[in-house]
Order: structure tokens, then C-alpha cells, then sequence
């Protein structure tokens, strides 16, 4: 019993953890991949740290004369002890790491701590409840417990990342309306399970609009990310993003080269200059320095040839190809930077690898080569044609007879009379 209860209870961590790394969409260019596991791994421990909320609610409850089955006690007691030791967990490991770098991350940091929270629960429940028990268990109090962590996470995340910089008390306002908010959320839906049937019914309705605001939450903070690719005809907008991304992360090269091409885009060349050349000093990436080197040259410091032959050797031929076309739609009727798009493409038609030659044997009278290595190919040529395998019995003559025969005989091509002709043979000599 203990053994499957602790299997399904680890099944359904896997595949809450898959879908919250996959939400994290941007987590490669911000290098953050294991974000998600740490910070489920350290949520594990806000269950017994809640252990000593439910202490002091203890105390407390005794002190005020609440008793456990009044509606009081699941609004004061049970939603802010869980709720608060899920918050702490999660505060006190994104300033150890300085892990919020947009405002999803925070959402997404939360929810893996009340991940962590819900898995130790299920634990403690599991053998009191059954199996049946725990398998509803595993959507809906994980689900509960990620969402209501989430909320109270993103209002902190939402006053680090766009308001860390400004003294105003009323910030922390949101935070703890937040916190306030899970909290309530999580005694009303504990009160409604606990109370009969039909308020159970409510109670998953109410868990059903909270995933769904979860996941919408998450699906607009992924808009109001630095790392989304805007329109070029929104750089404006974009650069107000990018700056508060780069506020939070300095030392992404991703976020500075990304603000140089819009600031291309708005023909504000010496900021590109400095956020490429930024990029170069942290990046090995030949695509920075090719940036580099072609804003260098519109402005005046190189020229086109020497500066960025050696930079677009270096990129593979897919970049090249992109970086050619990112610049052709950068400077689209912008007719100062025309002739050096052009020139670039000139030098990634250059560093094109050369098609490989299809050999062709040439059929008409007195062009045929008569070489060692020409005869030797033609040969090669000849054991791989269709008609010496069908001769050879290599390959079955009934797709070939099919096309050979489809169409009459004075409109067939000279490989369908071959074809004809090999078939009718093989025929003859089968009967």
C-alpha cells in the first residue's frame, strides 16, 4: 500500500515537473534550465515547515477559543500556515540565487515550490485515504497547491522585476494582497471540501477557475518576457522590455544583442554599437561580433570586406543565412544601408559550400568521354540502373511493368520502352 501510494505520488511529480519546465519556454537563453527542479526540490521542505505554522496557529487557536470546525479556522489557521511556509521557501532560495529574471519565472518558481509542498502532503495523507483517494489527489490538490503558490509568488516577482528600483511603500501593497489572496483562496476551497457534497462541487469548480487563471497567468507573463521577439515595428516597445531585462540579468549577451537590432531597426546607431559590443565581451557567439562589425561599418569605422568576411566564416551556413535576412528586413527601405545588404550578400553567396556535381552520361556521338575514370563511372552508373537490376532479378518487375504499360506504346519514353522491353522478356522466358 505504502509502496504505491510513493510510486503514484512520484509518477505525478514527473509530469508536473515536465509540464512546468516546458512552460518555462525562454529558460535556455536565460541559462536557467535546473531552475524548476531546485526549486521543487527545496519546496519539499515547506512541509514541515508549515508543521510549525500549524504551532503556532495551535497556540493561537487556543488563545482565541477557534475550534477546528468553524469556518474561522480554515481562513486563520490551515490557509496562511501552508501558504506562508510555501512563500518563505520560495523568497528566501530567489534572493539566495537572484533567480527572477522575468516576471514568469517567478510564477513558475512558486508554483514548483507548492509542487514540492503538495508531493510531501500526498505522503502524509496517502495512507489514511486510499488509493482511489490519492489518484484524485494527484490532479487536484497538487494543482490547488501549485496555483495558490504561484499567485503569491508572481506578486512578488511583478514588484522585484518592474518597481525593485523605486522607494514607494505602496508597493509592497501587491505582495501582500497576493499572499492574502492564496491564503483565502485555500481556506475557502478547504472549507467547501470539508462541509458536504455539494459545497464539494463548488469547491471544484473553484479549482478548476484557479488552474486556468494559473495558466493563462503564465501564458501572458511569457508575452511581457525580454526574451519575446516583438515586431520590428514595435521597437520601441521592445526596448522598453529589454531594458527591464537587462536591469535584472546584466551579463546576458542574449538580451544585449537583441536591444542592438532594434535599436537598428529605430536607426539609433550608437546605441546598437555599444549593446553588440557588449555582447561581444560576453559571448564567444560569432553572430555578436558580426552585428559588431556591420554597425562598425555603417558607421564608418571598417570596411565591408575586410571587417566582415572573417566574422561570417565563422557562423555556420544556416546563421549566415539568417543573419543575411535579419539584416535585409532590419534595413527595408533604408536606403543608406542598401549597398552594404548587398555586399553582405555577396560574401554569404561566396562562403556558400559548392553544389555537389550530378555525373550525367552524355549519350550523343563523338561527346562521349573515353577515360580510365569516366568508363569506370559509367559502369557504376549502368549496375545501378533500374534495368539491370530487373534483368539481375534484384528487384520485382511489377511496379515497373505497371508504369511501363500505362500508357501506349507510341507515347512512352525511352526508359518505359526499356522497361517494356526487359518485362516482356523476363515473361517469355518465365513461360
Amino acid at each position: 500500500m505504502l509502496l504505491s501510494i510513493i510510486l503514484m505520488d512520484l509518477v505525478a511529480a514527473y509530469f508536473w515537473l515536465r509540464w512546468l519546465m516546458r512552460m518555462d519556454i525562454y529558460a535556455a537563453d536565460k541559462g536557467m534550465r535546473k531552475s524548476v527542479p531546485i526549486f521543487f526540490g527545496v519546496g519539499l521542505l515547506s512541509g514541515p515547515l508549515s508543521l510549525v505554522s500549524y504551532g503556532l496557529g495551535s497556540y493561537a487557536q487556543g488563545r482565541l477559543g477557534i475550534d477546528s470546525s468553524d469556518v474561522q479556522y480554515y481562513f486563520t489557521i490551515v490557509g496562511p500556515s501552508e501558504e506562508l511556509a510555501k512563500f518563505l521557501i520560495f523568497y528566501v532560495v530567489s534572493k539566495a540565487l537572484g533567480s527572477i529574471r522575468e516576471p514568469v519565472d517567478a510564477a513558475l518558481q512558486g508554483a514548483s515550490v507548492g509542487l514540492g509542498f503538495a508531493i510531501v502532503e500526498n505522503m502524509i495523507y496517502g495512507p489514511r485515504v486510499g488509493l482511489i483517494t490519492m489518484l484524485f489527489r494527484s490532479y487536484y490538490g497538487i494543482t490547488n497547491h501549485m496555483s495558490w503558490a504561484a499567485l503569491s509568488a508572481f506578486s512578488y516577482g511583478a514588484v522585484v522585476y518592474w518597481y525593485e528600483r523605486e522607494r514607494e511603500r505602496i508597493k509592497w501593497g501587491l505582495v501582500i494582497f497576493g499572499i492574502c489572496s492564496a491564503c483565502c483562496l485555500h481556506g475557502l476551497c478547504d472549507f467547501l471540501i470539508a462541509t458536504n457534497y455539494v459545497t464539494f462541487f463548488f469547491a471544484y469548480v473553484l479549482e478548476i477557475a484557479t488552474v486556468a487563471a494559473l495558466f493563462v497567468l503564465l501564458k501572458d507573463s511569457s508575452r511581457l518576457s525580454p526574451y519575446y521577439s516583438y515586431p520590428f515595428s514595435e521597437w520601441p516597445k521592445a526596448i522598453d522590455s529589454l531594458n527591464y531585462g537587462i536591469a535584472r540579468d546584466a551579463q546576458n549577451w542574449v538580451l544585449y544583442q537583441r536591444r542592438g537590432t532594434y535599436h537598428l531597426v529605430g536607426r539609433n546607431f550608437y546605441e546598437a554599437r555599444f549593446d553588440f559590443e557588449m555582447a561581444v565581451n560576453l559571448s564567444k557567439d560569432p553572430g555578436c561580433r558580426a552585428y559588431f562589425a556591420m554597425t562598425e561599418t555603417l558607421l564608418g569605422f571598417r570596411d565591408v570586406g575586410l571587417s566582415l568576411t572573417p566574422e561570417l566564416a565563422a557562423m555556420e551556413t544556416g546563421a549566415r543565412r539568417a543573419f543575411l535576412t535579419s539584416l535585409r528586413r532590419i534595413f527595408y527601405r533604408y536606403d543608406r544601408a542598401t549597398e552594404l545588404v548587398r555586399q553582405v550578400a555577396t560574401i554569404v553567396k561566396e562562403l556558400e559550400p559548392p553544389k555537389p556535381q550530378v555525373f550525367r552520361v552524355q549519350s550523343w556521338t563523338g561527346s562521349m568521354d573515353r577515360s580510365r575514370e569516366a568508363i569506370i563511372r559509367a559502369r557504376s552508373a549502368r549496375a545501378r540502373s533500374k534495368a539491370v537490376q530487373i534483368r539481375r532479378g534484384q528487384a520485382t518487375n511489377a511496379k515497373a511493368a505497371q508504369r511501363a504499360f500505362l500508357v501506349s506504346s507510341g507515347e512512352r519514353t525511352s526508359k518505359e520502352k526499356v522497361f517494356a522491353r526487359l518485362v516482356s522478356e523476363r515473361r517469355k522466358a518465365s513461360h
